[in-house]
């Protein structure tokens, strides 16, 4: 391992990182006693791959640096920003001509950043759908608790951390279906109290009551009974 270090160009940390990924592959990977020996061909093959379309670079602006340095700036793995180079992903790719191997990769980190960033596309946050629902939190947590509500996991744009959000759509979905009484006096000028009454009267209950998320969903389709 020490001489792939050296015959990669890359640092310790890196070259530990390019074997755990799976870029580099040891001679004997299901010899646990040999497989910290690697073939001077395949690590030529990387390599090789790796630079198949970088363009030479003597003075890289602010905009070119290094893997490690990318992934630090952009907030982002390693692994990611590899996959991108060798599945010819990236627009550019550099190479330094003051140094050797792995450290001579260059990238863009606007691109990798572009590249990485997450999308809220069709997506929206919890407290978006407090707002569109006229409730509270609490609220809203429940119905996504109790499943009423689904939740999907994505990377942030923001900090390219995991965040839960909510699909526009699942939230369109519901809300054709549900309604709050709030939310029913805004769209028919009836007073909260008043359409409560009505629906009383006509023996008609929540779908989803207060006591189970903190506040009370009546069917669309009930209310225009009223």
């Amino acid at each position: 391992m020490t001489e792939v270090k050296e015959y990669l160009g890359a640092g310790r940390v890196q070259t530990k990182l390019l074997v755990d990924g799976g870029f580099i592959k040891p001679m004997f990977p299901k010899r646990p006693e040999l497989d910290h020996l690697f073939r001077r061909r395949d690590l030529d093959t990387f390599l090789t791959r790796l630079f198949a379309d970088a363009v030479p670079v003597a003075e890289p602006d602010e905009d070119m640096v290094d893997i490690q340095r990318a992934v630090k700036k952009v907030c982002c793995s390693t692994a990611e920003i590899l996959d991108l180079v060798l599945g010819r992903k990236l627009a550019w790719v550099g190479r330094r001509r003051d140094a050797h191997g792995f450290s001579a990769l260059l990238v863009r980190v606007s691109e990798v950043r572009d590249r990485t960033r997450g999308s809220m596309d069709g997506c929206t946050t919890a407290r978006a759908v407090e707002k569109v629902m006229r409730t509270n939190s609490a609220v809203v947590r429940k119905l996504i608790d109790l499943g009423f509500l689904q939740t999907t996991t994505i990377v942030s744009p923001l900090n390219r951390c995991p965040v839960n959000v909510i699909r526009e759509a699942d939230l369109e979905a519901f809300r054709a279906e549900h309604v709050t009484l709030f939310e029913a006096m805004a769209t028919t000028g009836i007073h909260f109290r008043q359409i409560q009454k009505r629906l009383t009267a006509l023996g008609i209950e929540p779908q989803i009551r207060r006591e189970e998320v903190g506040a009370a969903f009546y069917r669309r389709s009930d209310l225009a009974r009223i």
